[in-house]
């Protein structure tokens, strides 16, 4: 699980960096989440990895 944490600009600009290099398509991430803390947000990622 991936989580991204920060002012809302700030977490959508990571996220879109992700996407631009080709980690994760922007919506695979949970909707913004208030963390409590004043212009903070969060956004999680989870991925499954299968070692056979």
């Amino acid at each position: 699980m991936l989580t991204v944490r920060g002012p809302a600009y700030a977490v959508e600009r990571v996220i879109h960096e992700l996407y631009r290099v080709g980690f994760a398509e922007v919506h695979e991430w949970s909707k913004p989440i208030p963390t409590g803390k004043l212009n903070e947000i969060m956004r999680v990622l989870t991925r499954y990895v299968i070692f056979d």
